[in-house]
Parts: C-alpha cells; sequence; structure tokens
C-alpha cells in the first residue's frame, strides 16, 4: 500500500511539474500590434506597422501574391485589442454578377470568407483570428500559414472562376511576396 501511494503522490507531483512548466510556456496577443509585426517579422513576414484614417493601428503585409491589411479590432484607445482580421481584395467588373462566386467559395470552404464589397466592384477575403488568453510562437506561425495558404488558394480561385486568368496583381513596385 505504501508503494501504491508513493506511486500517486510521484505521478501527482509529475502533472503539476508539468501544469507549471506549460504555463511558462511564452504566449502574445493582439493587446500590442507592434510585438505582432515584430512576430510576423521575426518569421519571416513582410508587416509594416502603420495605422488607418482613424489613427487604429493596422499591419500591412504581402503574402501568397496579394497585398493584404490585419485590422486589430476589439481594441480600447486604440490599444489592448482582442482580435486580428487578416484582410485582402480585387477590384471586379461591375457589369458582371460575381455573387454566384463568392457563395460557391464560402459553400466549400471552412476558413477564409469571401465577400463583395457594399458597391460590388471588389472582391474582399478576410481570416478573422481570436487571441484572447494569449497564443504560442508555434500557434501564430501555424495561423499565418493558414491565412498565406487559403490566401493562395483563393487566388487561384478567381484566376478559375472571376478572372479567367490571373487577378490583377495587387503589388506596388516594392512588393515581394515572402
Amino acid at each position: 500500500m505504501a508503494r501504491l501511494l508513493s506511486l500517486f503522490l510521484s505521478l501527482s507531483l509529475m502533472l503539476v511539474g508539468t501544469a507549471l512548466a506549460d504555463d511558462k510556456v511564452p504566449t502574445f496577443d493582439a493587446q500590442s500590434p507592434k510585438s505582432v509585426a515584430l512576430a510576423m517579422q521575426d518569421l519571416g513576414y513582410k508587416a509594416e506597422l502603420d495605422q488607418n484614417d482613424n489613427g487604429e493601428p493596422i499591419i500591412q503585409g504581402r503574402i501568397a501574391r496579394a497585398n493584404y491589411t490585419m485590422i486589430f479590432q476589439g481594441c480600447t484607445h486604440k490599444k489592448d485589442c482582442l482580435h486580428i482580421l487578416f484582410l485582402a481584395w480585387w477590384d471586379v467588373d461591375t457589369k458582371t454578377d460575381h455573387l454566384p462566386a463568392v457563395n460557391d467559395w464560402n459553400r466549400d470552404h471552412v476558413m477564409g470568407r469571401a465577400f463583395l464589397n457594399k458597391d460590388e466592384d471588389s472582391i474582399g477575403f478576410d481570416f478573422a483570428l481570436a487571441t484572447v488568453g494569449g497564443m504560442t510562437r508555434d500557434t501564430f506561425a501555424d495561423n499565418l500559414q493558414w491565412w498565406g495558404d487559403i490566401l493562395g488558394d483563393f487566388y487561384q480561385f478567381l484566376d478559375e472562376n472571376v478572372y479567367g486568368g490571373p487577378p490583377p496583381d495587387t503589388a506596388d513596385d516594392n512588393s515581394r511576396d515572402i
């Protein structure tokens, strides 16, 4: 019985030690847009911290042949943000009904939402990321990979279903994919 109790106590201490070690894994969240931009740059992504017209923090970058903007949401006083929204968009011909193509994408894909803007002159694409409670660097890197992968898939979808060729390049002369 004493050996069983000793084994039980040893296992309990190992589990507590593992739980404490897990609490020390470094995490970050959207509370500091600057730290998000730095983490992206450390991972090799183009990420330029900027502000929108309202002075709210955004990150601009390029991945999968498309420029994108990362918007910070749920912020208090333009910081202490809760969520991140990745956005990319392409101009489209307003004489063509693009809603069926957008609906086809959304019906067939769980990640990445396509939409027409209110004037129906561009197709937008977004990917939401909640960071409440923090996430590890590996989890953040995985989400960035997902964003790049689904954005690349959507670019190909636009090629095949909207433009009948590659979508217009959203790059300027200084842009490059990672």
